[in-house]
């Protein structure tokens, strides 16, 4: 709907009332005035009446109807007044515009009869003499205090209209231009009464907008001024409480941004009313503004909504774990509760997301860990076990039998301690307290790696095995030179143990602007795609009857890429089946 300005609101009213009253004062005016004049007139007539009695006394015509006669016409011509005598017949014996013999008897007249009495009588109508309406005064006629007649003065209306008309018109046209200075005066005044209030609407406006640093200016008006005033307080008072509100939600805020937890809180109707931006990342929610937005539309999960629904049934506490299957097999612990109001009303739920899915991992991890060792362990274990069983059964007296068993227990007792050995080494490339006090330091790559290979030299010879080695001698290196070393041996017995006789290794570094690539490449048996993500996992093997023969534990590429981690930096594999591997360690510089 349209509105409508205050000033045209208000100003019709204002300006009927004005018309009106002024008309109404006007009218009143006008029939008072209207009556004042014929009273005055009335009065007029009765003077000139009295004039015209003592006229009559004086001259004692009152026999001389000639004479009297000729005094009417007279006095009438000399006052502009009709003036009639009437004897106590009602016969006219002198008029002063009629001639009397021609007149009609007078005596039913009603101004007449009252004179008769002894009073004056009024009369106002249309006068058949003259044909046109009269105001007629009759008084008694008295000779020595006894009624002789009558003397009637009368003066034409029309004369009096004219008189009243004009009064009317002065005072209709007075009235048209009181109503135009009245009109103008009062828009001037409306005027500088609503321009206060346009600034009181451009500063609420302001206000609406948050702007509450302008503040309205103060006016001259008490009302006003208290109301303007009023309107300051409140907007400074506001400007303060959103100023608060606005520090609370941002502390609100940075506290559900830093929680390494998903918090989101839902109606009654399960639809969100607040969330942090990490519940986002948990539960893969591509809308960045999900307020409002129900979350069975957000999220289609059985488990979740299962949860959900227990939760706003419960009076306690729900914990949950949930397994998820998003992009990624997700495990996530939901901690669940009622959400009150101020009334301590439920109004909904909040619930808080915490992602589990690395402690399951590490767990099975764990389970794996423990599953493995066992079982590398228990082959050894056995084997000596078995031989120490056979040898106090009398083994020992046969030379050629305790010999044999006795290498297979060294041989076996060899092996758990390189087990042992690159468990220990694991445990310490893994424990945060060792990696933060690494020491690191500057080194010559290429000395570094001659190190490594004089290391497997032996070896390799054995194997008839060739290791070349491609690296400019002035690069240079921040490392820590012994753990280093230990990948790099590693790599080198792999390569040697995997590799067949009369074949070659090369060692391969390549600059970069902000890495170093440590590559080492054989000419082995390869290994197969499948087998590649899982490779620097603890324990795995490819060939677990080869490896085994081989003197392998399964744990020297997990240090391999341990020690990486320890540098920042990070491993990889490339391998074709029959036509070798490579293995490389990416370290920045």
């Amino acid at each position: 709907m349209k509105r409508k300005k205050l000033i045209w609101s208000i100003y019709p009213y204002y300006f009927i009332i004005i018309i009106g009253a002024l008309y109404t004062v006007a009218f009143i005016a006008a029939q008072k005035l209207n009556t004042l004049y014929i009273q005055g007139i009335a009065e007029t007539l009765t003077t000139r009446a009295g004039f015209v009695e003592n006229a009559i006394i004086e001259h004692d015509l009152v026999p001389n109807n000639a004479g009297l006669d000729s005094l009417v016409d007279k006095l009438g011509a000399i006052s502009k007044t009709r003036i009639t005598i009437i004897d106590l017949d009602g016969i006219v014996i002198a008029d002063s515009e009629k001639d009397p013999l021609t007149m009609e008897n007078h005596k039913n007249r009603p101004e007449i009869q009252i004179a008769f009495q002894d009073s004056t009588g009024q009369q106002i109508r249309y006068s058949s003499t003259l044909h046109t309406d009269m105001m007629y005064i009759a008084v008694p006629l008295k000779i020595q205090s006894q009624i002789v007649g009558v003397i009637r003065t009368a003066l034409p209306m029309h004369a009096i209209k004219i008189i009243l008309d004009k009064f009317n018109r002065d005072m209709f046209i007075s009235g048209i231009v009181i109503t135009i200075l009245v009109t103008l005066l009062s828009l001037l005044i409306f005027g500088k009464v609503s321009h206060p209030l346009k600034e009181l609407q451009k500063g609420i406006k302001r206000f609406s907008r948050g702007e509450f640093q302008t503040q309205i200016p103060p006016f001259h008006s008490e009302e006003l001024g208290i109301l303007s005033d009023t309107m300051n307080d409140m907007a400074q008072q506001l400007n303060k409480r959103i100023g608060i509100i606005i520090q609370q939600r941002n502390e609100r805020e940075a506290i559900l941004s830093s929680l390494s937890e998903g918090v989101l809180a839902l109606d009654l109707n399960e639809k969100v009313v607040n969330y942090n931006k990490k519940v986002l990342e948990l539960l893969e929610i591509s809308d960045k503004d999900i307020n409002g937005k129900s979350i069975q539309e957000i999220v289609r999960n059985k488990e979740l909504h299962n949860f959900i629904n227990a939760t706003q049934l419960e009076t306690e506490n729900v914990v949950r774990d949930l397994h998820l299957q998003l992009s990624d097999e997700k495990y996530i612990a939901v901690y669940g509760t009622i959400l009150n109001n101020h009334e301590n009303k439920k109004i909904g739920t909040v619930m808080v997301f915490n992602d589990i899915t690395k402690l399951k991992r590490l767990d099975k991890i764990r389970r794996d860990f423990v599953a493995n060792v066992s079982h590398e362990l228990r082959t050894p274990i056995t084997a000596i076990k078995g031989s120490v069983e056979t040898l106090l059964d009398g083994a020992l007296d046969d030379k050629e039998s305790a010999e044999k068993f006795t290498q297979i227990i060294n041989r076996h007792t060899s092996r758990l301690a390189l087990i042992v050995e690159d468990l220990l080494s694991l445990a310490k490339f893994e424990n945060e307290s060792v990696i933060q006090t690494v020491e690191f330091a500057e080194e010559n790559l290429l000395n570094l790696i001659k190190t490594s290979v004089e290391v497997v030299e032996q070896k390799s010879k054995e194997k008839e095995i060739t290791i070349s080695v491609d690296c400019n001698d002035e690069i240079k290196i921040r490392t820590q030179r012994k753990y280093l070393e230990h990948a790099l041996i590693n790599l080198l017995d792999n390569a040697i143990k995997y590799s067949d006789r009369n074949t070659s290794i090369r060692i391969q570094i390549v600059q970069k602007t902000n890495e170093i690539k440590i590559s080492v490449s054989d000419e082995g048996c390869g290994i197969a795609s499948q087998h590649l993500p899982r490779l620097f996992e603890r324990f795995y093997r490819v060939d677990l009857a080869r490896s085994r023969d081989i003197g392998g534990t399964g744990l020297g590429l997990a240090i391999v890429k341990h020690i990486a981690r320890i540098h920042n930096g990070s491993v990889e594999v490339h391998s074709v089946p029959n036509e070798g591997s490579t293995f490389s360690i990416h370290l920045p510089t």
